[in-house]
């Protein structure tokens, strides 16, 4: 019986210190665009979305085509801030797919616009 008393003692203790659901949420990505909306296969096409979170973003990306692309952000703050990314895509029509994770809180993710 002694040899429990420790392990119970360190899961209370972690989940007293543990973030709450609350602090966990509030992470969100709006605004996604492309620009321009068609092309050829030699046309840069330049991808954008807005972070507002609780927590700054670490890293926000992109999946199109096939392809995950990591955004730079290109304006505000990373706790509230516009990121984009610019590349070539092959034929076809896509719907790419963004998303970012924070240091704390929730991962966000937003299907965009084909």
């Amino acid at each position: 019986m002694r040899t429990r008393f420790p392990v119970v003692l360190a899961v209370i203790a972690a989940l007293l210190w543990a973030p709450s659901l609350t602090s966990a949420a509030g992470n969100s990505l709006t605004n996604p665009s492309v620009s321009p909306t068609s092309g050829i296969i030699t046309t840069v096409f330049t991808l954008r979305v807005s972070y507002d979170g609780k927590f700054p973003a670490s890293v926000v990306g992109v999946s199109v085509a096939g392809i995950s692309l990591r955004m730079a952000r290109v304006s505000g703050t990373a706790t509230q801030g516009t990121w984009s990314v610019s590349t070539v895509l092959p034929a076809g029509t896509w719907t790419p797919g963004f998303s970012s994770s924070a240091l704390q809180g929730n991962a966000a993710r937003l299907a965009g616009r084909a």
